[in-house]
């Protein structure tokens, strides 16, 4: 009886460790939806008003959830530190301080150090357009990552599962 236990238990975990694998990716495009969600915040903000970019941060970084409101939030605090020479050394520093906070990968940290050329647009038509191009590069990573992670899922399901047998068959 306790050998069956004991098995049981060690599958189900192996299952579960494997499940829980399977959702990294379902966690990055959460983040890559927060961060679109912010943008397209920041792009209504720069375009009906004119108030201050650290203003603009911290309004962001209130209306968006998890690690991208402590990253819009760490923007602001920058922001209103002045230490920076720009825009987009502040939100560089924001991103290198927030990359931790992250399950991403090289090319979703690409979306994030992107936004900081279009902080150094002088218009703000400049700064609507790059962060309209942000917005489709983060849909085309997302759809991407969409496609990966339904065939990934069902791999560590397997895998863990598996993993969780085999274990079983070697103590047992």
């Amino acid at each position: 009886m306790m050998k069956f236990l004991g098995s049981a238990t060690v599958i189900f975990f192996g299952w579960l460790i494997g499940v829980l694998i399977s959702k990294k990716d379902k966690f990055k495009i959460e983040d890559l939806e927060e961060f679109k969600r912010g943008l397209g915040i920041f792009s209504g903000e720069m375009r009906c008003t004119s108030i201050p970019l650290s203003d603009i941060f911290d309004e962001i970084s209130q209306r968006c959830n998890g690690a991208v409101s402590k990253l819009f939030s760490d923007a602001a605090l920058f922001a209103r530190e002045k230490k920076d020479s720009d825009a987009g050394e502040l939100w560089q520093r924001a991103v290198e301080k927030n990359a931790g906070n992250f399950y991403f990968g090289s090319e979703e940290m690409d979306c994030l150090f992107s936004f900081s050329p279009v902080l150094l647009g002088h218009f703000r038509s400049q700064q609507e357009q790059g962060t309209e191009n942000i917005i489709d590069d983060i849909e085309t990573v997302c759809m991407k990552l969409r496609e990966k992670s339904s065939k990934d899922e069902r791999l560590f399901r397997s895998a863990g599962l598996l993993c969780g047998i085999l274990i079983c068959v070697i103590i047992f």
